[in-house]
């Protein structure tokens, strides 16, 4: 990750707040593995850019802003705005009323409800998902009803996923990952994949702060989909591996 000079400042500002050390400190313990790719210096860029998305949001106090931390590196970092997650929006209607405090104690409550139906006790869903990818081939995939292959797609990889998210989110998702795959050259295939990535990194993985994407739906066109499919499926093992290890 090549930081900026605008990232160096913010760091520099927010590196002189104690808090930001001990949300650092918190994030090492919790996500070893992250932390460790990362580099502390990386790590901090990417709180310092959450810090600023949080504030958007009226996310200033201890609590609620590492709830927020947590919930984007679990959900994605664009998960305040990721149509599948609309429940956990701190800026929401559900949750427009009430302290900054009361407001995060309701959004707990739900995201500690997703990570036991969907992450499951002992991560047991996630790495039955996980076991599924390894064999899955993602091919016959044809323009006739795309929309609905996919989703089956999805609810035979991660049901539990699919159940806890309704039919209606889990179809947006994929209408916003067909519309976001357009920008690449991709086989019906690989755009299946590809809206794979979206339905379990987030809506924004391209530029997550924590996931890295190494850019490889955007390789040349004449690309080999089985490389491009593999590269999906590592980077997919890659992100699970981060959040149980």
């Amino acid at each position: 990750m090549k930081i900026s000079t605008e990232q160096l400042d913010l760091l520099d500002f927010y590196s002189k707040n104690a808090f930001v050390n001990e949300l650092s400190e918190h994030c090492k313990e919790v996500f070893p593995f992250i932390f460790n790719e990362l580099g502390s210096k990386n790590f901090k860029v990417g709180l310092a850019n959450l810090i600023n998305k949080a504030k958007a949001s009226n996310i200033m106090q201890r609590g609620p802003l590492q709830l927020y931390i947590d919930m984007a590196i679990v959900l994605g970092s664009g998960f305040n705005t990721d149509p599948m997650y609309s429940c956990f929006g701190f800026v929401n209607e559900q949750h427009s009323s009430g302290t900054e405090l009361e407001r995060s104690m309701l959004i707990y409550d739900k995201f500690n409800e997703y990570l036991t139906d969907v992450l499951g006790g002992g991560n047991i869903h996630i790495l039955d998902f996980k076991n599924k990818l390894a064999s899955e081939r993602f091919d016959g995939f044809s323009s006739i009803d795309l929309n609905n292959q996919i989703f089956y797609l999805l609810k035979k990889l991660y049901p539990q996923k699919c159940m806890y998210l309704g039919c209606d989110k889990s179809n947006d998702l994929i209408c916003l990952g067909l519309e976001k795959s357009d920008t690449y050259c991709l086989s019906l295939n690989v755009r299946a994949a590809f809206v794979l990535v979206m339905f379990i990194v987030g809506h924004e993985f391209e530029s997550d702060y924590f996931h890295l994407y190494e850019g490889f739906f955007s390789l040349e066109k004449d690309c080999d989909d089985q490389f491009l499919i593999y590269k999906a499926k590592g980077f997919l093992t890659k992100y699970i591996d981060a959040l149980i290890t």
